[in-house]
């Protein structure tokens, strides 16, 4: 296992990603967080828990003006920074077939694939 603190300061977020070989759990610290995991959002509280499942889409958001603090438990085969698969993130590291297959998966409907964000 892996244990970190993470801070997600004023009007921010982390990454839109899903983990292949690892699961977490969330104890937040400070602040009330927004958390996605999937399709389901959920407001946070300080002392509440949550757990994302490997291989679910989820991402941290702080909508208020104090800063959030998480004690993240990371559990699984690989712990590395190399198992995370971003979709959305406002730093430039997402990679562009991560959004492709992201689209696709949301846009099965369509006959067509859009990217929206392209960045080698």
């Amino acid at each position: 296992f892996l244990v970190k603190e993470l801070t997600v300061n004023a009007k921010s977020s982390i990454s839109l990603q899903k983990h292949h070989h690892r699961s977490e759990h969330w104890l937040i610290t400070q602040g009330k967080p927004k958390i996605t995991i999937n399709k389901s959002k959920y407001i946070k509280k300080q002392n509440e828990s949550v757990f994302i499942p490997t291989g679910a889409i989820h991402r941290i958001e702080n909508l208020y003006k104090k800063p959030v603090k998480i004690i993240e438990i990371q559990t699984g085969p690989i712990l590395r920074e190399s198992d995370i698969v971003r979709y959305q993130d406002v730093y430039g590291r997402i990679k562009w077939f991560n959004v492709w297959q992201y689209k696709f998966l949301n846009n099965q409907k369509k006959n067509f694939l859009k990217v929206l964000y392209y960045n080698p």
